[in-house]
């Protein structure tokens, strides 16, 4: 009997990746697509300010929810050198890492930075001053409000979808090296092991894709892509594989 299952579901796996033109549609039909940029933002009107504000500092930063991104504290919090080191007791296999941040990100922090913070306080507060816990049910009755509903075999976005629109606005201005960098993904090949990036590196690309992640005022740091200024940086950043 299990031989017969095991048999009926290759055939149904076979099947949905024919009929979807040779695609693999099991991971899609998990909802890991990217929140586009005007929907992002529009997600943004419907979710209180200081859940709002953690959506978007993780649409900026591409932390894991809520094990890395919800656990934040003070102290972890590096203000020369923009970035943030998750606490390796939530992060995904203990790994100790440095993520970059943009000027978004760090504008976000500084508003809600109390006057006389304790290092160990939590960065994310409910207006009753208790940490939060969880924003899940707020995201996704605004992604239903926003989002097109799904076509057949797949789903509405998730909380793990910001770390896919953060992946996807590094890497149209950078590369894979560097997205794997900024989200802590480790090495898939050999290649890999060769094109490693630096964090200035990094946090040039994460300040370049800030436009492409919901398009909001920026400060200066951010530069406009197409410009000459985005062309320079990445030759620069290519020019540093090459060296």
């Amino acid at each position: 009997m299990l031989v017969t299952l095991l048999a009926a579901i290759g055939a149904a796996y076979q099947l949905e990746n024919d009929s979807s033109g040779g695609r693999d549609r099991t991971k899609e039909s998990f909802g890991l697509n990217a929140v586009g940029l005007q929907q992002l933002r529009a997600l943004y009107e419907w979710m209180p300010d200081y859940e709002r504000r953690v959506v978007q500092f993780d649409a900026h930063t591409g932390l894991r929810s809520p094990s890395e991104l919800l656990q934040m504290t003070w102290r972890r919090v590096n203000w020369d050198r923009p970035s943030y080191r998750p606490d390796p007791r939530f992060a995904k296999f203990g790994k100790e890492r440095e993520v970059p941040l943009n000027d978004v990100a760090l504008e976000i922090l500084k508003a809600i930075r109390p006057a006389n913070v304790e290092r160990d306080a939590p960065v994310w507060l409910k207006p009753n001053g208790k940490p939060l816990k969880s924003f899940r049910m707020s995201f996704d009755a605004a992604v239903r409000k926003v989002c097109p509903t799904p076509d057949p075999g797949w789903r509405y976005p998730t909380i793990h979808s910001l770390r896919d629109s953060c992946a996807s606005a590094i890497e149209s201005v950078s590369s894979k090296a560097v997205v794997a960098f900024v989200l802590g993904h480790g090495p898939r090949d050999v290649t890999d092991l060769y094109t490693r990036k630096s964090f200035e590196v990094a946090l040039g690309a994460i300040r370049r894709a800030a436009l492409l992640i919901d398009g909001e005022e920026t400060p200066e740091n951010v530069v406009v892509l197409g410009s000459s200024e985005t062309k320079t940086a990445k030759k620069t950043e290519n020019d540093s594989i090459s060296a």
